[in-house]
């Protein structure tokens, strides 16, 4: 069997920046397209879709992002970066994340925003919900947990 030289295993990506380029021009224009779309939608149908409440929430969304949700997610990444060890890490972080996702998610349901008198409307204990979905989470973290601190012991 013929063996060739270190250097023609590698890939050759020479193209890789132009490409990159385009699918992100392409996207790009995809996303805005889709934006411009629903802010029309939003402003001409601006009696149902009142445009100024958006803009509240808009707003707030941001401020509540940028000066509660990313300073605690990046402490929360010192604290395990600090006090977990590297092999359980990633137990924490999609444990984390699953649960952060859940609660973004159900916040609006269990705060019952947009809901009327009418029975029909959010008729379950969405905030129960949130709490046995995040326990299983962390339930079966800790499972996956202690499998591998058995096998490290074991090994």
């Amino acid at each position: 069997m013929k063996q060739e030289p270190a250097g023609n295993d590698r890939i050759d990506n020479s193209n890789a920046p132009i490409l990159n380029r385009k699918l992100f021009l392409v996207m790009a224009a995809i996303g805005l397209t889709t934006m411009a779309y629903g802010v029309f939608g939003m402003l001409i149908n601006s009696e149902q879709s009142r445009p100024t409440d958006w803009l509240k929430w808009f707003i707030g969304s941001l401020l509540i992002h940028d000066f509660l949700v990313a300073p605690l997610v990046v402490a929360l990444g010192f604290v395990i970066v600090r006090w977990v060890p590297g092999r359980y890490r990633g137990l924490f972080q999609g444990a984390l994340l699953v649960s952060g996702m859940v609660v973004v998610f159900a916040f609006p349901f269990a705060g019952r925003f947009g809901s009327t008198n009418h029975p029909s409307q959010l008729p379950n204990d969405y905030s129960a919900g949130i709490a046995i979905l995040i326990g299983l989470t962390w339930a079966v973290a800790g499972v996956l947990f202690l499998r591998r601190w058995r096998r490290g012991q074991a090994g």
